[in-house]
């Protein structure tokens, strides 16, 4: 929620003079210069400090030093790219096709969301695990291009009904001068590429962290698949109704 909530932000409601010192006193992990902005960003800027220092005191109770600070760099990281699309979108620049998708990956805010879900595993999320994910490794940088490129796909028709970066398909086309749907298509091909990738890291022997910690990666793939293989019910939350009932409600036949 506190993700969806900054991206928000940075996507629809701040401008780049409030963006700016916001994105700056989240990467110093502190309230100077936020003094004169809205009182939702100055709310949520505190907001975020706050669940991220409980969290850290929190794992400092349970033997876990030094482990949530990687959670911290996580969101720092997220916030660098989302000012990054905000100033393309502010610029009207046109940066390349590899620009925006190895951006992307950052702002997936897949590395936040990994490290936040390994601080809960008591015996695999060791000190190593974090040092190891923030270095970016094959397995956090492919996963997080399938969640870009598919959210992408399944997000293009409403990113376009309002001011936006643009989406990998926006840029592919800008770049190659072709059709959306050439570009879509193109999209589509690395997204299952990206899997093959995947994949093949899964499949390397031997793994150097547990086997829960890889699986990790792949679940957070799977579920991408879930929100946006038909349509971004992410954003149109209505739609997940199915996948509740039939998770919740519905026996599985045996």
């Amino acid at each position: 929620m506190l993700l969806t909530l900054l991206d928000d932000t940075y996507d629809a409601y701040g401008t780049i003079k409030e963006l700016e010192p916001f994105t700056d006193a989240l990467i110093r992990w502190n309230f100077c210069g936020i003094e004169e902005l809205p009182d939702n960003m100055r709310y949520l800027h505190s907001v975020v400090l706050e669940f991220f220092d409980k969290l850290e005191e929190e794992m400092e109770k349970e033997g876990k030093s030094g482990c949530a600070i990687f959670a911290k760099k996580g969101i720092m990281v997220s916030a660098k790219s989302y000012l990054q699309e905000a100033k393309w979108l502010n610029e009207d620049c046109v940066a390349t096709f590899e620009e925006y998708k190895e951006n992307g990956v950052y702002s997936a805010s897949y590395l936040v969301m990994l490290t936040v879900t390994f601080l809960g595993m008591v015996d695999e999320g060791t000190l190593d695990v974090f040092k190891w994910l923030s270095t970016f490794p094959p397995l956090l940088a492919t996963s997080a291009l399938i969640g870009r490129l598919c959210g992408d796909i399944a997000s293009c028709e409403f990113e376009h009904k309002r001011k936006h970066v643009g989406t990998s398909i926006d840029w592919y086309m800008k770049e190659y001068g072709v059709s959306w749907e050439k570009a879509e298509e193109e999209i589509k091909i690395m997204a299952l590429d990206a899997w093959k990738t995947l994949n093949q890291e899964l499949m390397k022997r031997p793994h150097p962290f547990p086997f829960p910690i890889v699986m990790r990666f792949l679940n957070f793939s799977r579920v991408i698949e879930v929100f946006y293989k038909d349509a971004d019910i992410f954003t149109e939350p209505k739609l997940m109704k199915h996948h509740v009932v039939s998770l919740f409600l519905h026996n599985i036949p045996i």
